[in-house]
């Protein structure tokens, strides 16, 4: 071959190849992967293959190093609680390309600075364990993040999850759903440019979520917060910054605190060398209960040489919700604009003291939300998982409830079987209209001729979901709970529909 034609062929050869680099992981190696003695030599391996659709697997065992990649790549793992990778420092850092990570447990020993940071999304990720004093359980970027846990001691200053805007290419949007974040400081948000939006998620924490400069969406989701002497910071912030304005919607929360501390807090910016910048709160079908000021507006101004005095306002837009109006501080140019609808009531949880915060019969907050349908956009479920407009009361009328859950009418439970052939994994939902009874034990059955065979029995997450990683054999698989007696009443028997594999 000539060099004109070497160099014809070589052109049009295109880059190379992406390519799966494997970590303890057996089958990996046998479905053509290439094996990698650690974490941190397969991201090497990949940075080093020049191409952006390299895939890392991690197989089913503990790791005791991470591994930063600097080449954008797809980590996964076995699944949460089977893949485990412990280190120091930031134990995994995919902050350089927005890849991806999922099915995988992280576990922070004290001395690390951030469980899991990436400037793209993530799911079904877990981190538990301790911090150091100033530290970050999780952290994403734009793109779609779902299933998070982040489960943190809370003697220190850690955030759960922060969304940040990404180092490399324009602001984009971010969301983040079906999560629970425990941790001093629940959740951090600032992404100027762009949207970010929380839904379907529990927030626990001393302070909660502080929503910086951007356009933030936090919706069917609760919030609960228990101040200390260590530090206080509102349940639920718009602070802008010299970043740029703070831009919150709040639709459909729970918002709970101690007694003590604040529930919705605005806050504005202003400097006469970088700009002056308002922060409002949108506030509907929201509760907010237990704090000593429910809702708190710091305005500032700024004196410019030129046009006198610049008032930037901090306002708070509330209609359709729970919170007491006696209990709202205003500082400097700040406004509260109480639409229609707005209650001072007790929304009459199930059990507050239990974190069992849907509304008991009789609450004055069942059929008193926003009147209006669905935005377009918005989450069709609450928090539970139950469609967001359903007739709570049974008069007739379909109106959303103020809250994160909406009152299920008394019907039989569903129970829901998928298997996912690629991901060999059995998942399903437990469907309850009694609060206690999506907490339960779900038994899989590959059904036969004869006595079925117990795949194996799992416990439900708090939103009734549950998943069995697990290769399945051709054949009918059924998931079942049995009828047993709760607090809250009768938790009644459910099939699944059979699913056939194979």
């Amino acid at each position: 071959m000539g060099l004109a034609a070497a160099a014809l062929f070589l052109s049009l050869a295109g880059p190379a190849q992406g390519a799966t680099f494997c970590v303890e992981d057996a089958e990996c190696v046998a479905a053509g992967g290439t094996a990698q003695p650690t974490l941190q030599a397969a991201f090497n391996a990949a940075n080093a293959n020049g191409n952006d659709s390299d895939r890392v697997k991690i197989g089913a065992t503990t790791l005791n190093a991470g591994g930063i990649a600097n080449s954008l790549v797809e980590v996964i793992g076995a699944g949460e609680g089977q893949t485990t990778i412990t280190g120091t420092g930031k134990i995994i850092d995919l902050n350089v390309r927005p890849s991806t990570i999922k099915d995988l447990s992280i576990v922070m020993d004290g001395n690390d600075s951030t469980g899991l940071e990436t400037v793209g999304p993530a799911e079904n990720v877990t981190v538990t364990g301790t911090s150091s004093i100033v530290a970050w359980g999780i952290v994403v970027g734009p793109g779609m993040s779902s299933d998070l846990t982040v489960d943190l001691a809370m003697d220190d200053l850690t955030i759960g999850l922060g969304i940040v805007p990404p180092n490399v290419g324009a602001p984009a949007d971010a969301v983040v759903e079906d999560s629970t974040i425990s941790a001093p400081m629940a959740g951090m948000v600032t992404l100027p440019g762009a949207q970010a939006t929380l839904r379907r998620s529990a927030f626990d924490g001393i302070a909660g979520l502080q929503a910086g400069s951007g356009t933030i969406l936090v919706e069917d989701s609760t919030i609960r917060t228990a101040q200390s002497a260590q530090f206080s910071a509102p349940a639920l912030a718009a602070e802008s910054s010299f970043i740029g304005a703070s831009n919150l919607t709040a639709r459909n929360l729970t918002i709970v605190g101690d007694g003590t501390g604040t529930g919705l807090s605005a806050k504005s910016y202003c400097s006469n060398q970088n700009g002056f910048y308002p922060a409002t709160i949108t506030a509907r079908s929201t509760i907010v209960r237990g704090f000593a000021t429910d809702l708190q507006l710091t305005g500032t101004s700024c004196d410019t040489l030129t046009s006198g005095l610049q008032n930037v306002p901090a306002t708070i837009d509330i209609a359709d919700s729970i919170y007491d109006p006696a209990k709202v501080t205003e500082t400097g140019p700040a406004s509260v604009n109480a639409g229609a609808g707005n209650l001072n009531v007790d929304p009459l949880f199930t059990d507050l003291a239990g974190g069992d915060l849907t509304l008991s019969p009789g609450s004055q907050a069942i059929e008193a939300g926003d009147p209006a349908g669905l935005a377009p956009g918005e989450s069709p479920t609450d928090l539970a998982g139950e469609p967001r407009v359903i007739d709570s009361d049974g008069d007739g009328t379909a109106i959303r409830d103020i809250g994160a859950f909406e009152v299920v009418p008394d019907v039989e439970r569903s129970l829901t079987l998928t298997y996912s052939a690629k991901r060999r994994l059995f998942q399903g939902k437990l469907g309850a209209p009694v609060a206690a009874c999506r907490l339960d034990e779900v038994d899989v059955f590959r059904v036969k001729v004869g006595p079925d065979q117990l795949i194996r029995s799992v416990e439900t997450n708090a939103r009734g979901k549950f998943f069995i990683p697990k290769r399945a054999s051709k054949g009918k698989y059924q998931a079942r709970v049995v009828s047993r007696e709760s607090e809250a009443g009768t938790c009644l028997a459910a099939k699944s529909p059979k699913v056939r594999v194979g």
